[in-house]
């Protein structure tokens, strides 16, 4: 470089060891012989840097070793699932340009091979649960990597099937492909894929359609605009009501309560004047239907709302006894899926009623043992479903066998907690 060098005031080796003593953006990490020489070897004291160069030397040939056959899908194929090379894998892909089709394709495959849990735990966050291609694959779209139109569909719609993290997907919300993307989401919503992960996506969406700030006062358009779209025929649009009404009532739900600002779905107390009270009932009025919904998008947001409408209104089933009987309806519909805890959640949630209230007609001979089932299933709200439905039901355990069985009960929480409690509290009142 000598039309650079040719003018420097300084030699390499000053200027090298100027910026590690001055800026330590520079570090020795060891040393090496060349030609019978000692010299010191420096790297990037920073990982961005380093993230940055690797990316560029897999994308531009600048590393040893270096075939003429080499491509950047050959070379980044073995480093898919390190967690190590989550940021240089995106990098590459947005340097490399329209070279970058064969390693998307690479990732849109390995989403669809992922093997996912058995069974779902509902106690495991999102970000947990996304398949590491998944994740690599969101923040190269987000990234805005340069994509043919029906590979950028394919790579789309695989994000939206298979991730659940909520700053991923709303990274894509704002890129350049944020509508495209919408448009793919409601799809993918409508078809009963990845409902936990689209769900909260959706929710963020229709709080900014509905005018609704996070804890705000409940204005009379954001009421209007909720029962407007519940009565909607379309169902992704009614359960984007289901999920507006969830977010404002989960807010309401969530002033008092547990140590970090948490509270039990199953302390009721209701955080609202006479009016909001009034205008969530009604709400609740047109979402208790929807979970006879053949649609099963429709069916989990009216699961989720009720649940936290129930909370914050002191609503109970004693209203309409029925209730009961949809969501464990829900819960065997949604079986083996992970958001099969959903209803299962509302069942144990609501507040109890008197057991001859019960509806008889889910007295099905094969509910015991799916009751035993879900005892034994992970995560809280399963189990406290299951001893919610045995003691309505007085099976399959007699009231001295569920009571013997709450005692033992030594799931974490406060919700398997309170839950025992307040069934040991109805069991001694027989």
């Amino acid at each position: 470089m000598p039309e650079v060098l040719g003018f420097a005031r300084m030699s390499v080796g000053n200027f090298i060891k100027r910026v590690e003593s001055r800026s330590s953006l520079l570090m020795v990490s060891g040393h090496e012989i060349e030609e019978g020489t000692l010299y010191p070897l420096y790297e990037f004291r920073h990982l961005t840097f380093q993230e940055y160069l690797a990316a560029r030397a897999m994308v531009y040939g600048h590393y040893p070793q270096r075939h003429e056959t080499d491509d950047l899908r050959s070379l980044l194929r073995p480093h898919l699932n390190d967690p190590g090379w989550k940021e240089v894998i995106p990098l590459a892909a947005v340097l490399a340009g329209r070279d970058c089709q064969a390693l998307i394709q690479d990732l849109i495959e390995g989403c669809k091979t992922w093997a996912s849990p058995e069974q779902p735990d509902e106690s495991i966050r999102d970000d947990e649960n996304d398949p590491p291609p998944c994740r690599l694959l969101a923040t190269c779209l987000s990234d805005e990597a340069q994509l043919h139109p029906d590979l950028l569909v394919k790579a789309l719609r695989c994000v939206a099937e298979k991730c659940r993290t909520d700053e991923l997907l709303g990274r894509l919300r704002t890129s350049k492909f944020g509508d495209l993307f919408g448009q793919i989401v409601r799809s993918v919503f409508k078809e009963g894929k990845n409902l936990l992960g689209l769900g909260n996506y959706l929710t963020f969406l229709v709080r900014e359609e509905v005018h609704y700030k996070f804890r705000s006062t409940l204005q009379e358009f954001t009421t209007r605009k909720i029962l407007e779209l519940l009565r909607q025929p379309e169902s992704v649009t009614a359960a984007t009501g289901c999920l507006a009404a969830m977010e404002v009532a989960y807010a309401m739900a969530r002033k008092g309560g547990l140590p970090g600002g948490r509270r039990s779905s199953i302390s009721r107390v209701a955080n609202m004047g006479p009016k909001e009270s009034r205008e969530l009932k009604l709400w609740v009025t047109e979402i208790l239907p929807m979970l006879e919904s053949a649609d099963e998008c429709l069916k989990f947001s009216a699961c989720w709302a009720l649940v936290w409408l129930a909370d914050a209104t002191s609503w109970s089933p004693q209203e309409r006894p029925q209730v009961l009987s949809d969501l464990v309806r829900a819960r065997r519909s949604f079986e083996g899926k992970e958001w099969e805890y959903m209803p299962a959640w509302g069942i144990a949630c609501l507040p109890l009623i008197p057991r001859d209230a019960y509806p008889k007609k889910d007295d099905e001979p094969e509910l015991p043992g799916f009751i035993e089932k879900m005892v034994s299933a992970r995560g809280p709200y399963q189990r406290a479903a299951s001893y919610t439905l045995a003691y309505y039901r007085r099976g399959p355990w007699n009231d001295q066998e569920l009571a013997e069985r709450l005692e033992s009960e030594t799931g974490p929480g406060a919700f398997v907690s309170e839950c025992k409690s307040r069934l040991l509290a109805a069991l001694a009142q027989r």
